[in-house]
């Protein structure tokens, strides 16, 4: 131990060559922590499944990069520590299932120093250590969220906001939200998904923020997944997001349009008229992506037995162009068509004998033995 106090030229080498030989963090090992799974089939890396021989060497080392960590100058070689002490740290967690706050209060200390290299590995490190149960932690990352400006810091330290908060953190949700007008649509997005990830179902502050977004911001990938979000947030029958729908539906990008119906078929009733009406205009969609979405919508929504939906799904079957578009509507029509529906029946053994795809021939086969 005395060799390693001393930081001799040995460990220098030791470290130097651990750090630099090593892939940037790979959270596989900190997925086994927080999920407390310590199977050994996981695709967590080698230190994850360290035997109890080689843990106190990995404590040993711990001890040398919290030291040099301590005594280094060189912001670069600093975050190159911290990455290290996050990746044996979290292998060490997961193997003995205890929490490692040493290291994330030694790590949190450099939350406020201006680099960005070192704001990125504090992140990092973070994502892969840190509980809702550690002093500090949720106020060092707001302020490290706060100052972080280039692209993956913001990003990377809103995925380790979201490793260790809790469901409903309006503190957490705040400080999200503040990075929904950034610069760079990637911030938007992940902004999104990281407050969609621990918001509270049916949170009207959250809900609210999310739907002004997915009117209003420029990229279509940030609209959508504002979308998505409010699909998984809202309670079924929402009036309010129904609404919103209403207008996604209207957007002129086919990629919004699909998680605009995507998202009707999680938040409406099943059965509502006013929308599946609004639903079935989609059918005729210029691109396939869209009428396809529109029959899984219809697939969900529309009541066993509707004659009127029935018929409409089976002329896209016939008509449609696209082949997926074809194989969806064999989908859609066994969920919708009552079981022994005779002319469902018909209608898919033609389309099993008839059709150009082999693909869609099988499925319509396939499907007639469910009818």
């Amino acid at each position: 131990m005395g060799s390693v106090l001393c930081l001799g030229s040995e460990i220098h080498c030791l470290v130097l060559i651990f750090l630099l030989e090593s892939k940037p963090l790979d959270t596989s090992a900190a997925k086994l922590y927080h999920d407390g799974a310590q199977s050994r089939s996981s695709s967590s890396s080698w230190l994850s499944q360290c035997s109890p021989v080689a843990r106190p060497a990995l404590e040993l080392l711990i001890t040398a990069l919290r030291l040099l960590l301590a005594q280094c100058c060189d912001f670069g070689l600093k975050s190159k520590i911290i990455e290290g002490l996050g990746c044996v740290a979290a292998a060490l967690a997961a193997a003995t299932a205890t929490e490692r706050r040493d290291v994330i209060e030694d790590v949190l200390r450099y939350t406020q120093v201006q680099s960005s290299c070192m704001r990125i590995a504090v992140a990092r490190c973070i994502s892969v250590l840190a509980t809702s149960k550690v002093t500090g932690a949720k106020t060092a990352m707001v302020r490290l969220l706060k100052e972080a400006s280039e692209e993956e810091e913001v990003i990377l330290a809103m995925e380790a906001m979201v490793r260790f908060s809790e469901i409903g953190d309006e503190c957490i949700i705040g400080a999200l939200s503040s990075k929904l007008h950034a610069n760079t649509w990637a911030i938007r997005k992940a902004g999104i998904e990281a407050i969609s990830s621990i918001a509270e179902v049916g949170s009207s502050r959250t809900l609210d923020i999310l739907r002004q977004v997915a009117v209003d911001d420029p990229h279509r990938w940030v609209r959508g997944a504002a979308i998505d979000s409010i699909s998984k947030l809202s309670w079924r029958g929402d009036s309010k997001s129904l609404q919103l729908m209403s207008q996604c539906l209207s957007d002129e990008i086919w990629c919004v349009r699909v998680a605009a119906l995507h998202a009707v078929a999680q938040i409406a009733e099943k059965g509502d008229r006013v929308v599946l009406v609004t639903v079935l205009t989609f059918l005729e969609d210029s691109y396939p992506s869209v009428r396809s979405a529109a029959l899984e919508t219809l697939a969900v929504m529309a009541p066993s037995g509707d004659r009127d939906v029935i018929s409409l799904v089976v002329t896209r079957l016939i008509k449609d162009p696209d082949s997926d578009v074809r194989r969806e509507a064999i989908e859609a029509l066994i969920q919708i068509a009552e079981t022994g529906d005779a002319n469902a029946k018909e209608i898919l053994e033609l389309q099993a004998r008839d059709d150009e795809d082999p693909e869609v021939r099988a499925a319509a086969e396939s499907a007639v033995d469910m009818l």
